[in-house]
């Protein structure tokens, strides 16, 4: 398919700036009018009033955010070539900044629009991965995701977990299960800084731990080194 030929969203007079500077939601009411007929989860590319291109989405009528941006340039499918490259980058990163001694941690690998990829959340649990799709988009398109994320990371298993409101926030019907591999013990045991903590992958919070309070469970530790301290709060211990 050539660019003249995607389906087209076309904003309203005044609106195309924050796209050009990449932010990564187009939301129903800068939408001037759609050209073509796409279906929920299409291809789209989006254009200035002026009919200048702006980036590549994938379209959803059902949402608020009618457009999610992943690609700023015009000649960048967003094919399975795309998604790996993606995923690619964001592992990446991690290994980066964490090395690669973390099979046995909890690690967010994958988090949306921090990695390109929006509506896309992948944690990863000591050889266990829990995914949540925001995105009906990427939903559609989990084959490949799962394969993707499978082939390069190995896990035991992958386990779907939804977020509250997302089949009203994306018309999308969809429940928490196993999407490949084998369904995760009860509870899979993580290492973090000297700590084990059993983390419930099924039914826990979020995606099972809060894995953006490391830093923070850090400093309690610190601060409370010799001390003999309560945490009635503590969640998973």
């Amino acid at each position: 398919m050539t660019t003249t030929s995607w389906p087209r969203v076309v904003l309203k007079p005044r609106h195309a700036l924050p796209f050009f500077n990449r932010h990564p939601w187009v939301f129903s009411g800068a939408v001037r009018r759609i050209e073509g007929d796409p279906a929920p989860g299409d291809e789209v590319l989006l254009l200035a009033d002026s009919g200048e291109f702006i980036a590549r989405g994938l379209y959803n009528p059902n949402s608020n955010i009618v457009v999610r941006l992943y690609a700023w340039r015009e000649t960048q499918p967003l094919d399975r070539g795309f998604w790996s490259q993606r995923i690619d980058a964001a592992l990446a990163l991690r290994r980066s900044l964490f090395g690669s001694d973390w099979n046995e941690w909890g690690l967010r690998l994958i988090y949306s629009e921090s990695d390109g990829l929006s509506g896309l959340v992948v944690d990863w649990y000591a050889g266990w991965l829990v995914v949540q799709f925001t995105s009906r988009a990427l939903w559609q398109r989990r084959n490949d995701l799962i394969e993707l994320l499978g082939k390069r990371l190995q896990p035991q298993g992958i386990w779907l977990r939804t977020e509250k409101g997302i089949r009203e926030a994306e018309g999308l019907e969809v429940s928490d299960g196993l999407l490949a591999g084998r369904e995760p013990p009860r509870p899979v045991f993580i290492a973090e800084q000297g700590v084990r903590y059993g983390v419930d992958l099924v039914e826990g919070h979020k995606t099972g731990f809060y894995l953006d309070q490391r830093d923070n469970r850090a400093a309690v530790a610190r601060y409370a080194a010799g001390t003999r301290v309560l945490d009635a709060f503590c969640y998973s211990g």
